[in-house]
Parts: C-alpha cells; structure tokens; sequence
C-alpha cells in the first residue's frame, strides 16, 4: 500500500493544499475572538464565519477531474458527525463553485464521507480521527475541523 498522500501525487497542488491547510488553521484560531464580530450588519457567530470560510476554501480547492464527471455534477460539502452549523450551510446549495451547483450533506458513517469533496469532521469525531483519514485515505477529500490541532493530527 503506498504511503503517498494526494498532495505528494499531484506536486502542482501542494502549495495550494499546504496555503489552505494554514488557513484553515489560523481561521480556527481567530473564529472565537471574531464571533462578536458584524457580517451584513448582524451580529455573527463564531459558527457563521466558519461557514463562510468553508465556502470560500471551495474556490481555492482543485480536485481530480476525476471526482467531477459530469459538468452537472456537484460540489459535495459534507459535515461528518455532530453538526456545529444547523442551517447555516443552507445558503450555500443554491450557490456555484467553477459553475457547478453546491451540495450540503450531513453524514454520520466515515464511509459516506468519500463521496464528497470537502468534508468538515465535527467534534463528536475528533476521538477517532486516526479512523476517519485512514477511511480517506487516497481520496481526493479536503477535510477541515475547528480543532486547533487538526493540521497536526493530519488533517
């Protein structure tokens, strides 16, 4: 079994999954000081910006054409276990990302979670991490979480 990851097998991508991986990064970090923080004049939560920067990493992201088929296809953006977002993913579905039609989906098996292109691990999984990237391992899945210490475990 090889032991290289997506980004060793496609080099061109690595500095863009290395810029994403601090950005995600540092974003964790900020998210809790920036909660009080004003979107379109209301007040924002903490979870609000997060789902905003999951939209926006969408357009910095290249996957395989491999994992797009069709022009219709969609981009899939999975929330896997405890869901910190309730409908705030919502406004995404209706939205593009390369012309394609955006998907929310909540997922509660790992197994489900290669199916999609972005997944955020939520908390009620962060226990079995370990588990969930080697379910994904040699797929073509961002994974994202507002651990601080998810980069770290190889996220």
């Amino acid at each position: 079994m090889s032991s290289l990851s997506n980004k060793d097998r496609h080099p061109a991508g690595r500095g863009r999954a290395l810029l994403t991986a601090l950005a995600v990064s540092v974003l964790c970090l900020l998210a809790p000081w920036v909660s009080g923080a004003a979107v379109n004049g209301k007040a924002a939560t903490a979870q609000a910006i997060q789902a905003a920067f999951l939209y926006r990493f969408l357009f910095y992201v290249e996957w395989p054409e491999s994992t797009l088929e069709g022009p219709d296809d969609p981009v899939e953006v999975c929330v896997l276990g405890e869901d910190p977002f309730g409908e705030l993913l919502s406004p995404m579905e209706p939205k593009t990302v390369d012309g394609r039609p955006l998907a929310v989906r909540r997922l509660s098996r790992t197994q489900e979670a290669r199916e999609c292109h972005m997944v955020f691990v939520g908390r009620s999984e962060l226990g079995r991490v370990e588990e969930v990237f080697a379910d994904l391992e040699g797929s073509a899945v961002l994974t994202v979480s507002d651990d601080a210490r998810f980069v770290e475990r190889g996220g």
